[in-house]
């Protein structure tokens, strides 16, 4: 079935290849970021509810937010408004002109420091260690309540990279490294630990997500890598690529030691797994980058 959807923040890197995938198979996909026009900024209530209007979405898929754990810190305020008011405003359109279903996008930041190294959903998240898991638990909130009015499933991506991927994140900084020069600032010790997530994969996932129907308003997923990689393993499949200067750093309070999701949900429900190998796909990364 072809679907009318409609997908905040579709020229970032995740709302990106999404809407390729999608539009492959047929569906039509409105787009609404703040990089097609100044005017399509989520905060703006009035004209995101006029494009909700004229296009009466059956599918949201809501990307749009300000990312990153560290830059939270500096200007929290921006974040408050466009991750809390901004999904509020989209819940509310969503609301009013009665989609059928809003796939939302939290964060595996939500999570803090926990005990148990593999995340699972059902965890309880209330010790989170930045602004920006803060919001992304708050928006997690906002869905559950508007679940009494239409089925939001609630998705947490966990690091995920591709091409084109945010420059902020470790890879991203690799990559630019690998292109222009210049040195890796290196925090802590490296054996932090991500289940870093193929960006063909994650849409994968978040299509089967897309055509799920539980008998449940409110769901939360995982979605993330199969395999354990720590930094330390990382930076020895990249400086197999080419020679890297690193810079030895302090940790960082704000970032967390482990991040590995339990897919295990995604896996029974949606008959999802990631099918891609994470040395492989770097590799092919940085090889479409010379």
């Amino acid at each position: 079935m072809l679907n009318k959807i409609l997908i905040t923040g579709n020229k970032g890197f995740l709302g990106t290849h999404t809407q390729n995938e999608l539009e492959k198979l047929g569906n039509r996909v409105i787009g609404f970021d703040i990089k097609n026009d100044f005017a399509e900024d989520i905060r703006n209530k009035d004209y995101l509810d006029k494009v909700f209007e004229e296009n009466k979405p059956d599918i949201v898929i809501h990307f749009a937010a300000r990312p990153g754990v560290r830059k939270s810190a500096i200007v929290p305020e921006e974040y408050i408004t466009t991750n809390i008011i901004g999904t509020l405003n989209v819940l509310e359109c969503c609301k009013k002109h009665k989609t059928k279903k809003a796939l939302v996008a939290s964060s595996s930041s939500i999570y803090g420091e926990q005990p148990d190294c593999l995340l699972k959903e059902e965890m309880v998240c209330e010790n989170p260690k930045s602004i920006y898991a803060m919001t992304k638990k708050s928006v997690e909130t906002l869905c559950k309540l508007y679940s009494s009015d239409m089925k939001v499933y609630v998705f947490r991506p966990f690091s995920v990279f591709g091409e084109n991927g945010r420059p902020d994140m470790a890879i991203g900084q690799l990559l630019n490294i690998y292109k222009k020069g210049g040195v890796f600032e290196k925090y802590g010790n490296g054996n932090s630990v991500r289940t870093y997530t193929n960006v063909h994969d994650f849409v994968d996932c978040l299509i089967k997500l897309m055509y799920y129907d539980s008998i449940n308003n409110y769901e939360v997923f995982n979605i993330g890598g199969a395999e354990k990689i720590s930094l330390n393993h990382l930076l020895k499949i990249i400086m197999n690529i080419f020679p890297l200067r690193i810079k030895e750093m302090p940790f960082n309070e704000l970032d967390v030691t482990s991040s590995c999701a339990d897919i295990s949900k995604a896996k029974q429900v949606l008959n999802w797994e990631p099918v891609r190998n994470f040395e492989e796909e770097i590799i092919k990364i940085f090889k479409n980058n010379e």
